[in-house]
């Protein structure tokens, strides 16, 4: 596994490689890294995970974000200044601890190895702002895609909502740069021991294709596991979801609400030979 795996990164590198010269129109490019799994062989699920790759340029860029397709996996680029990047490690923003930890780089005058060489990322009030709120979007997101059939996904934020939780918990205790928890193995090792299962249990489901019911198991158990890690009470996915089926509607949004854990889900449902918005709220009291 891991052999094709790395077989597919390889590729995927070398043509971004060759696409380098073709990067100058973002600007005088000085660094292109991989970031995010894809520079960690161990956590990287083709298919599933995105290839995420900063570009470093010495001038701001007019579009800072491109998307496309190399070899059937989806990359994601983003173009930023130096002085950018060094602004989001200097204010200790996650990314920041993604690219110092753990990066493949592509291209490199100096500038990128430079920078990790003299900043290193410090714990802020806007690292802790960033995770929790991450952690609630991700959650709110991977029910999203169970309603609508999406359940590899789903388990994908799921699993991105743990250890959003993760690194926000770790970061309460203290954790420097160096500790600060990336890769899959550095996440389960703060989790407590009542909790490891559940962070397994995503890291395998994502890796294959799964049905409904495991989706919400899953899903019940992230729900759970940060309601007690965060100390709040996010309301039951499984009755949320009857009490949707009782009005027979069809999932449009939903968002789970950080401030009050409560989930809000809009829907249309027929009323008579007429459609309409209907808005549920579940409070956890």
């Amino acid at each position: 596994m891991c052999t094709m795996t790395e077989e597919f990164l390889r590729k995927v590198f070398t043509s971004l490689k060759d696409m380098v010269s073709a990067l100058s129109a973002f600007g005088d490019v000085r660094s292109v890294v991989v970031f995010g799994s894809a520079a960690r062989l161990k956590d990287f699920v083709k298919d599933v995970s995105d290839i995420d790759v900063l570009v470093i340029t010495r001038k701001r860029p007019r579009i800072p974000h491109y998307g496309f397709e190399v070899h059937g996996a989806e990359v994601s680029i983003t173009i930023m200044s130096l002085d950018d990047v060094r602004k989001i490690f200097e204010s200790g923003h996650p990314l920041a601890f993604m690219l110092y930890k753990y990066t493949k780089v592509l291209v490199d005058d100096g500038t990128f190895s430079t920078l990790i060489s003299t900043i290193k990322p410090k714990v802020t009030e806007r690292t802790l702002r960033i995770l929790r709120h991450s952690t609630f979007v991700a959650l709110g997101l991977g029910l999203e895609k169970y309603f609508a059939q999406l359940y590899r996904e789903a388990i994908s934020h799921a699993y991105h909502a743990v250890r959003h939780m993760v690194r926000y918990k770790a970061c309460l205790k203290g954790v420097d740069a160096n500790s600060f928890p990336i890769s899959d193995d550095e996440v389960k090792s703060f989790l407590p021991e009542y909790a490891k299962g559940v962070f397994e249990k995503l890291v395998e489901l994502r890796r294959r294709k799964i049905g409904k019911e495991d989706c919400m198991n899953a899903l019940e158990d992230s729900r759970k596991l940060i309601s007690s890690e965060m100390g709040c009470c996010i309301p039951s996915f499984r009755d949320l979801e009857q009490r949707i089926l009782e009005e027979n509607g069809h999932i449009v949004s939903v968002m789970l609400e950080e401030k009050t854990c409560s989930v809000e889900v809009s829907c249309i449902v027929r009323v008579d030979s007429c459609y309409r918005t209907l808005v549920l709220k579940c409070n956890n009291k």
